[in-house]
């Protein structure tokens, strides 16, 4: 069961409005009736209708062609990624829908997909490329406690021998504070992030999370997001809130 290129009816469609999105404008996805390795496709329309709703071909809907799935399914256009890039470079520092007929004008083939058949790479663990960066993450967060563990040892030693000279006052004085661990809740935050492929940091104060994604910088806390307006807000949010 292919996918379902979008023909005369719908590439008349201007940019549509993301309120009713199942993915963001951008995002790499494959198709998981695909056997083998799937083509990566990229998002670049999800027009506010259903798969009952939206035509296909010239007499058919999404929901005929893809009977097992949902016909109340919000619907996902795509384009393979190798003809996207060619059509437009720069399509990865973009956020706003394509246009369905500037594609069509350009020859370039576009599908319409029932959104649950596609599985966003991002949020997929099972990518190799992912694993990678996740165990380099937790990686080099061993090795940052290590040397906060090394450090605050190394303090407390130097505090020790300056006992033996000074006085009760300046021992109390060169005690080394105890090093603020994150709550459970903050961790848990930061791998679920990681786990979507945001890359997330703990930051400094143990209270927040930093994230990244396609060059946008969120501040979020375990409670929602409290800085940062980009593209994957909503995506880093309903994170926060499944968990």
């Amino acid at each position: 069961m292919g996918p379902e290129k979008l023909f005369n009816e719908t590439t008349a469609h201007p940019p549509i409005a993301m309120e009713h999105a199942s993915f963001a404008i951008g995002e790499p996805v494959v198709d998981r009736d695909q056997d083998g390795d799937p083509n990566t496709a990229i998002i670049v329309n999800c027009p506010p209708k259903t798969a009952d709703e939206w035509t296909a071909y010239r007499d058919t809907t999404v929901a005929d062609d893809n009977p097992g799935y949902p016909e109340d399914a919000p619907v996902a256009v795509a384009v393979y990624r190798d003809e996207l890039a060619e059509f437009d470079p720069n399509w990865d520092d973009r956020d706003t829908p394509f246009s369905l007929s500037d594609l069509g004008e350009a020859g370039v083939s576009h599908y319409s997909f029932p959104a649950p058949r596609l599985r966003s790479i991002e949020q997929s663990e099972t990518e190799n490329g992912q694993r990678e960066q996740r165990e380099q993450r937790e990686q080099r967060e061993q090795r940052t406690y290590g040397e906060a563990s090394t450090d605050s040892r190394d303090s407390a030693k130097a505090s020790t021998s300056e006992e033996l000279v000074v006085d009760d006052e300046s021992n109390s004085d060169s005690q080394t504070e105890s090093a603020v661990e994150p709550s459970a809740a903050l961790v848990t935050l930061k791998e679920a992030l990681a786990d979507r492929g945001v890359d997330a940091d703990i930051d400094a104060d143990a209270e927040t999370v930093t994230a990244e994604k396609l060059g946008v910088t969120y501040h979020v806390k375990p409670e929602g997001v409290i800085d940062g307006d980009g593209p994957h807000r909503e995506q880093i949010e309903r994170i926060v809130t499944e968990i």
